[in-house]
């Protein structure tokens, strides 16, 4: 319980600073989405 709390902090940090990161950069429609979906993924294999 603990430890997928800790990873749950962890990607939320993670998505803010890549977010952000996204948004300087001008492929920001592109590659949001793919991150999203990649991010989505990790999130779940980490969930479950």
């Amino acid at each position: 319980m603990a430890g997928s709390l800790f990873w749950k902090s962890r990607f939320c940090m993670f998505s803010l600073l890549l977010s952000k990161f996204l948004d300087l950069s001008k492929l920001r429609g592109l590659s949001l989405r793919l991150f999203l979906s990649f991010a989505f993924a990790l999130f779940l294999i980490h969930s479950s």
